[in-house]
């Protein structure tokens, strides 16, 4: 059995333990970097809100020997922990003066995400899309983000550059940057003899280090922090979530060694659907422009 023909079981035995009020949809989401999650949408009929129950980890369970009904139980226990029970009010999303205040953005990589950003009003820097999105709140729910889509900017009358205007003016005031020591965020650092290979570098994420990785593209952030530190920088991704800056003029290896060890964290250690780039970006102090470090340049 496949998971698309488990995938269709499931929507049925969950559906009869649940009922005819409740209505079961089996779908394949495509996520970050073209990963295909499959999941059951269940919603309330009189509801507008449906948690989303992945099913991949638990078709892994069947074929290690669990048994359906096993499954369609645990299944049935997540959606009553996680149902909501009432409508969730949304219509703060139709008024584009309320949302504006709620904006900001992830990064993505392009050309793994080609056919997600054919929809969405995204802006580009090297090979990373910009994506907007709104924060949203609730208080039985918890945080969660709405991607803004092109069909969004036609029902608001709104332009991609007024969208972007403010996106960028809130996006480090909801999420604001986060940064320390890549010493404090990997304690076994102080123990390896790194005998000046790599110096000082410093984590950048956004205060909920989910999708963080867009702050180095904050206005003003890499001109600030290379005027902090009196040097050109080196942003390393290292994931979706966060980057590493690194003063490049204390750098004593070449572009082609972080290069090389990029391409390697992301093959051995980041998942695929969090990798970001094996590109590395450089800022320069004298120019104050920025883009992807060539891996023959002097630095």
């Amino acid at each position: 059995m496949n998971i698309l023909e488990f995938g269709k079981i499931m929507t049925e035995e969950v559906k009869d333990a649940l009922g005819n009020a409740v209505d079961v949809e089996f779908k394949e989401i495509t996520k970050n970097n073209g990963i295909v999650n499959h999941a059951l949408i269940i919603r309330k009929q009189a509801e507008n809100v449906a948690p989303t129950i992945y099913i991949d980890d638990l078709y892994d369970k069947f074929k290690g020997g669990k048994v359906i009904m096993s499954i369609v139980n645990e299944i049935v226990e997540l959606y009553n922990q996680y149902a909501p029970g009432e409508n969730v009010d949304v219509s703060f999303f139709t008024d584009f003066s309320k949302v504006a205040g709620l904006l900001a953005f992830k990064v993505i990589n392009i050309y793994k995400n080609e056919e997600i950003l054919r929809d969405i009003p995204y802006k580009r820097f090297a090979d990373l899309a910009l994506v907007p999105f709104c924060l949203v709140h609730d208080e039985r729910l918890g945080r969660g983000i709405i991607t803004i889509k092109n069909e969004h900017l036609k029902e608001w009358e709104v332009s991609f550059d007024e969208l972007w205007e403010n996106v960028y003016e809130n996006a480090p005031k909801i999420l604001p940057l986060t940064f320390g020591n890549m010493a404090e965020y990997v304690p076994a650092l102080k123990e390896m003899p790194l005998d000046g290979v790599l110096p000082e570098m410093f984590v950048f994420s956004n205060s909920s280090k989910i999708n963080g990785a867009g702050v180095f593209l904050y206005p003003g952030v890499m001109e600030a922090t290379s005027k902090a530190l009196q040097s050109s920088l080196i942003v390393i991704p290292s994931s979706v979530h966060e980057v590493i800056v690194i003063p490049s003029e204390k750098m004593a290896v070449d572009p082609g060694y972080l290069y090389k060890m990029v391409k390697e964290v992301n093959c051995t250690v980041v998942e695929d659907g969090e990798v970001l780039s094996d590109n590395v970006y450089y800022y320069d102090k004298n120019t104050g422009k920025m883009g992807i470090l060539q891996e023959e340049m002097s630095i």
